[in-house]
């Protein structure tokens, strides 16, 4: 799986994740999605 996170400056990082089943995907996905609600949450938090 590869996972691309965007800066508001448009610089990118993408990282590869070896996913092996079913359940390690949907622990990546919900990792990912919390981290994506920290972002907003710090984001709206500074007014951007």
């Amino acid at each position: 799986m590869t996972i691309t996170v965007w800066g508001t400056d448009g610089q990118s990082s993408v990282e590869n994740i070896p996913v092996a089943n079913e359940a390690q995907r949907l622990d990546v996905f919900n990792r990912v999605t919390y981290l994506q609600s920290l972002i907003g949450q710090e984001r709206h938090r500074l007014g951007r």
